[in-house]
Order: structure tokens, then sequence, then C-alpha cells
């Protein structure tokens, strides 16, 4: 016999965990982490949750070692004109991630912009990617933003649309 579980029927609506359709969606950075490449290029490491319950975890790469802009500068500035941010200042602070050995979510110690968890609206799409061991992946990436509440983009707030 089962019993109705309401929580476990609106769970059903979100079709899994991870946002693997691409599309539009309404929700919030969990957590936006400063992240360095091994050459020395900056980022940033975002984890959102949709208003749905789904997830996705997205980098950004601003700039190189040697400081040339990479488009994802452009898109963290459309990210901070959406939320009507002037400035992000890294601060130490705890982040979770994934640890692919003891395959489980872990806590770190590490540099993290707070000032990104706040509500916007994103478009995703897919990109295929090389694995390690050689194979083709899949991963979803950001392809634009919009301010959550008005869906207005970045431009368009700059310009002072309505």
């Amino acid at each position: 016999m089962y019993a109705i579980d309401t929580q476990a029927a609106r769970k059903a609506d979100s079709s899994g965990a991870q946002i693997k359709e691409i599309g539009k969606y309404v929700g919030a950075f969990t957590q936006a982490v400063n992240i360095k490449t091994k050459k020395g290029g900056k980022g940033v490491s975002l984890s959102f949750k949709a208003n749905n319950g789904q997830k996705a975890n997205l980098a950004i790469y601003t700039m190189s070692a040697d400081g040339e802009k990479y488009q994802g500068f452009d898109a963290l500035m459309a990210i901070m004109a959406c939320m009507g941010l002037r400035t992000i200042d890294p601060k130490p602070g705890d982040f979770t991630r994934y640890d692919f050995e003891s395959k489980k979510e872990v806590t770190e110690r590490g540099s993290i912009f707070p000032e990104l968890c706040k509500p916007i609206g994103v478009l995703l799409e897919t990109e295929d990617y090389e694995k390690q061991d050689g194979g083709i992946a899949s991963r979803m990436v950001l392809k634009a933003v919009f301010q959550a509440a008005t869906e207005l983009t970045a431009s368009e707030i700059l310009d002072r649309k309505t």
C-alpha cells in the first residue's frame, strides 16, 4: 500500500535533480567560488538552483594569467548588472564540491563571492567536451542572464528600459 506523499509528487515534476534540458530558468546562485586555472587564469564556479529544485554547476572563466579578458568576463559583468552590484570582492568562506575519489560532497574553505548568491534568471545550453579518459560528454553552460523579477537583460537594465 502507498499513501500520497505530496512532497515526493512535487519532486517528480522537476524530472531529476540536475538540469539537463536547454532553456530558461529562474532561481538563485547558491554558491559562487573564486577559482584559478592550472595556468593561472581566473574565474568563478557557480552553483545554480532553479525555483523548480533542479540544479546546475557552471564555470565562468573571466581572464588569463596575463590579464586577457575572456567571454566569461562579459558574462560576469552581466550577472553583476542584473543583480545591481557595482563590485564584488572574494571573501574567505566555506563551499561544497563533489569529490570524485570519495564519491560524495565535501566542504572546503576557500575564496567565495557571497554577493552573487541572489535570485537570477539564466539561459542554459549544452556544450560537448572531452573527458579525461578521452570520451565525449555534455555539460550545461551559461548562455545569457536576466533579472529574475523583471526578465530584463543587462543591456536593458543599463539602458534603463522598463
